[in-house]
C-alpha cells in the first residue's frame, strides 16, 4: 500500500509539471522528484523486511505443520495399534478366555468363532450333553462298577457282576445277614435334611438347607457349596447327580458337585414341579410331579416325558427309588402307604396303613433299598425307620425313637451298606443293620 501511495503522488507531481510555465516551478519539480524516490527507496526496503519476515513466517510455520503432521501419522499408527490389540482381546475373550467347553473339553480357535473336542461320553457344541445311553449303554463308559462286565443294547445295558457284588451296576458287595440289634452312629448336625444321595466313591449330597445344597466325603467333611437351593436328590448310574428344585427342569452335575447340563421336561403342558427321582437299569429316568401327583418316565437325552402311574392312583406321592426288577417304589404320603408300580404303571405291590401298629405307617416320606432288595422307608410321623423284605412284608424296625428326637425324612444306603438317614432337624445317622 505504501508504495502504491508513491506512485499516485510522482503521478501528482508529473500532472503540475506539465501544466506550469515558469522556471521556477520547474525547479520545485525536480526537488520533489528527489524527495519521491526517497520515500519510494524506503517503502521498497520496507517491504522487503516485512516480504523477508514473512518468508520467515512460512518457514517456520511450515516446519511446525511438518512437526504435527508427523506427530499426527505416529498418533494415528499408535491408534490403530491399540484398535487391534483391543480386537484382538476382545476376539480372545469371546472364544477360548471364556472356557467354553464343558466337562473337560479341549477349546481350540477357529476363525472368529471356536470348536470343542469332547472327552469320550460328552457330545455337543459345547461338550455339554452326556452321550445318549440308548445307544450303546456300554459305548464311552461302562456303567458297571466293582469290575463288572457291561453288554449294551438299543435298549440299554446289563451289568455281570464278578463274585461279591449284586446290584444293577454291580455297585454293592452283597449284603450280610441282618443283625439282630442294628449298630446306630450320629454322625453329624446341620439344617434340615431332606432328601440324600450317596456317589460310589461315598461323597454324600445332602439337600434341604434355607440357601445352599452340601457335599461331603465318605467322612462327613464338607468339600463342596452349591448357591442353590434343591429339593431332591438322585444318583445315575454312571455316577452323576441329579437335582430337583419344584421346576420342570433336572439338573445334572458331576459327583464332585460340578454342573454339567440342565435337562427341562417336555410333553405334557401339566407337569411343573417336580419332586423325587430315581434311574432305572435303561436309563430312564422316573420323576414325581405334584402338580398331577404322576410318576413319569424321562429320556434324559431330550427330556420327553411318559406318563407311567395313572391319575389319582396316589394322594400326594412324595420320594420315590426303584429296585433291581426296576419296580418303582413310592411313598404316598397322605395315603399313609407304599405303592410299587412296573415299568406299565400296573400296582404290583402295596404295604401300609395309616397307624402306629405293625404294618402301618403315618406321613411317610424317603424310601430306599438295598442290594438285597429289602425296602427301608422313613415312617415319619411314627419317628421310626422300617425295614420291609423285597415283597413288601413288615421286617423290623431299624431306628425307633421318641417323636420328639427323631422326624425321618430322607433314607439312602452308602457305599459300603449302610444306611445314612437324614431328619428335619438336620441329624445325619449311619446305621449298619447287616453283618
Amino acid at each position: 500500500m505504501r508504495v502504491i501511495k508513491s506512485l499516485f503522488m510522482m503521478l501528482n507531481v508529473y500532472e503540475i509539471y506539465a501544466g506550469s510555465t515558469t522556471c521556477g516551478r520547474k525547479f520545485s519539480l525536480r526537488q520533489d522528484s528527489w524527495e519521491v524516490k526517497d520515500t519510494i527507496k524506503e517503502e521498497v526496503s520496507a517491504l522487503a523486511k516485512d516480504i523477508s519476515k514473512l518468508i520467515t513466517g512460512v518457514s517456520t510455520l511450515t516446519k511446525i505443520v511438518s512437526t504435527m503432521k508427523s506427530d499426527i501419522e505416529a498418533n494415528i499408527v499408535g491408534i490403530r495399534r491399540d484398535i487391534a490389540a483391543q480386537v484382538k482381546t476382545s476376539t480372545d475373550k469371546k472364544n477360548c478366555d471364556s472356557t467354553p467347553c464343558h466337562n473337560g473339553g479341549t477349546c481350540t480357535e477357529q476363525g472368529n468363532g471356536y470348536t470343542c473336542k469332547c472327552k469320550t461320553g460328552y457330545t455337543g457344541i459345547n461338550c455339554e450333553t452326556v452321550a445318549d445311553l440308548h445307544v450303546d449303554g456300554c459305548s464311552f463308559k461302562s456303567p458297571c462298577q466293582n469290575e463288572g462286565t457291561c453288554f449294551g443294547s438299543v435298549n440299554g445295558y446289563t451289568c455281570k457282576c464278578k463274585a461279591g457284588y449284586t446290584g444293577a451296576n454291580c455297585q454293592t458287595g452283597k449284603a450280610g445277614k441282618l443283625k439282630n440289634k442294628p449298630i446306630v452312629a450320629k454322625r453329624m448336625k446341620r439344617h434340615q435334611i431332606k432328601d440324600i444321595a450317596v456317589t460310589s466313591s461315598g461323597n454324600i449330597a445332602l439337600t434341604g438347607g434355607p440357601l445352599t445344597t452340601n457335599i461331603y466325603d465318605k467322612n462327613y467333611n464338607a468339600i463342596k457349596v452349591i448357591d442353590k437351593v434343591f429339593g431332591y436328590v438322585a444318583i445315575t448310574t454312571n455316577d452323576q447327580l441329579l437335582f430337583t428344585d419344584s421346576t420342570k427342569t433336572i439338573y445334572v452335575y458331576t459327583a464332585e458337585g460340578i454342573p454339567i447340563r440342565n435337562i427341562t421336561v417336555k410333553g405334557s403342558a401339566s407337569v411343573t414341579r417336580l419332586r423325587d427321582i430315581t434311574t432305572l437299569s435303561t436309563g430312564q429316568l422316573a420323576v414325581i410331579d405334584a402338580t398331577t401327583e404322576r410318576v413319569y418316565g424321562v429320556d434324559p437325552s431330550n427330556g420327553d416325558l411318559s406318563p407311567i402311574t395313572m391319575p389319582y392312583s396316589m394322594n400326594r406321592p412324595i420320594y420315590l427309588t426303584s429296585n433291581s426288577k426296576d419296580v418303582i417304589l413310592v411313598t404316598d404320603y397322605y395315603g399313609d402307604n407304599i405303592k410299587g408300580f412296573d415299568k406299565l404303571g400296573n400296582v404290583v405291590l402295596t404295604y401300609g396303613t395309616r397307624g402306629s401298629g405293625a404294618g402301618q405307617l403315618m406321613r411317610p416320606r424317603g424310601v430306599c433299598v438295598d442290594s438285597n432288595d429289602y425296602i427301608l422307608v422313613a415312617d415319619n410321623s411314627n419317628g421310626r425307620i422300617q425295614l420291609l423284605t423285597p415283597e413288601g412284608k413288615f421286617h423290623s424296625y431299624l431306628l425307633a425313637m421318641n417323636i420328639s428326637d427323631l422326624n425321618p425324612f430322607a433314607v439312602h444306603i452308602n457305599q459300603v451298606g449302610d444306611l445314612l438317614v437324614g431328619d428335619a432337624w438336620g441329624h445325619l445317622f449311619a446305621i449298619t443293620y447287616r453283618e
